[in-house]
């Protein structure tokens, strides 16, 4: 993202082979609503049609005559993440800082680790919880959780906390600094960092626990780790999991976060209209308004834009253009108020 003036603009090209970002937005529809004339419809020569009205819902999707839309739905959605970082409230982790002890969590596993709660250092207020182990060439795990709390399955949540380590850094098995991020993922289970244990109305685990971030290097002052999550099907409850897999090292922890992401994802509807320029073949406007049953007489480099203005000061353009095996998607958001922005 450049910023020209006050004005920051983002561009992204997303050829799509069977149009997964648009069938992923369809299926979000209303469930038995029927799909109402399109517009316009844009098609390729292999057989992917899609429908826009002039408001910028998706009416229509279709691969080789079938309709694969339930209802009208928008195309795009935007989430503005411009402040995500001063989200702190509501945390509802009880003991969060450590300053009433271990009161709110409690031991799942410890393996030899010696842990308790310090005074110093603390990355702020008068405690942390401590992780330390006195034994050298073996590698000793324990892993801590929170007390639940309350979720809504569907919501988005963000879980971070504060480490540090007295090495400045996590050591590897093989002894080199650093383990590779496509390890950390792939054994998951002995990992320094936060994990989260999603569990269902009768407090019984819906999944094994969730690694959400891992520790890695560069730890040798207070670090900020952090994810969001979405609470699955069937999740009622949250444990947050600190844990650590040390050898001969101390590991320290404070201020744990476990907030909803207040967040929601914008619709973008605006206009749409027929592109005008060098790059749209412009042809018979009521022949491009034919349904999706009509598609496949449209040819390469038919164009549709679309114009959104959001209540929250973006400006978004958007093109589709059809070619011959796939429908591109071309968006440009602009800025209006002369801020920073971060855009999902």
């Amino acid at each position: 993202m450049e910023q020209k003036g006050v004005i920051m603009r983002t561009r992204l090209m997303l050829p799509i082979g069977l149009a997964a970002l648009l069938i992923l937005a369809l299926f979000t529809a209303l469930a038995g609503q029927a799909v109402s004339g399109a517009d316009y419809t844009l098609a390729t020569g292999d057989g992917l049609a899609l429908s826009l009205s002039a408001d910028g819902q998706i009416t229509g999707l279709q691969i080789d005559g079938d309709e694969l839309a339930a209802g009208a739905a928008p195309a795009l959605f935007v989430r503005d993440l411009s402040h995500a970082g001063q989200v702190i409230a509501p945390n509802l982790l009880p003991n969060p800082g450590f300053e009433a002890g271990m009161t709110g969590w409690s031991q799942l596993i410890n393996n030899g680790l010696g842990v308790s709660t310090v005074v110093s250092p603390t990355h702020s207020g008068s405690a942390a919880l401590q992780l330390a182990s006195t034994v050298t060439d073996t590698y000793t795990f324990a892993a801590y959780t929170s007390d639940p709390v309350a979720v809504t399955a569907g919501q988005r949540y963000r879980v971070s906390a504060w480490f540090r380590s007295d090495t400045g850094y996590v050591t590897h098995p093989t002894g080199t600094p650093p383990q590779l991020q496509k390890d950390l993922w792939r054994q998951p289970q002995r990992t320094n960092g936060l994990y989260v244990w999603w569990r269902g109305g009768d407090g019984q685990p819906v999944s094994e626990p969730q690694l959400a971030v891992a520790l890695h290097t560069n730890a040798d002052r207070w670090r900020l780790i952090r994810r969001e999550l979405t609470a699955p099907a069937g999740a009622v409850q949250a444990q947050l999991i600190i844990a650590a897999r040390l050898d001969g090292q101390t590991l320290w922890v404070d201020d744990a976060l476990f907030v909803p992401s207040p967040e929601e994802e914008i619709p973008v509807g605006g206009t749409v209209t027929l592109c005008a320029g060098p790059e749209a073949r412009r042809g018979d406007k009521e022949t491009r308004r034919q349904g999706a049953g009509e598609a496949g007489r449209h040819g390469d480099g038919d164009c549709l834009l679309q114009r959104a203005t959001l209540a929250n000061g973006l400006i978004l353009t958007v093109t589709y253009t059809a070619h011959a095996d796939h429908i591109a998607v071309h968006g440009e958001v602009a800025d209006t108020t002369g801020e920073d922005r971060a855009l999902a």
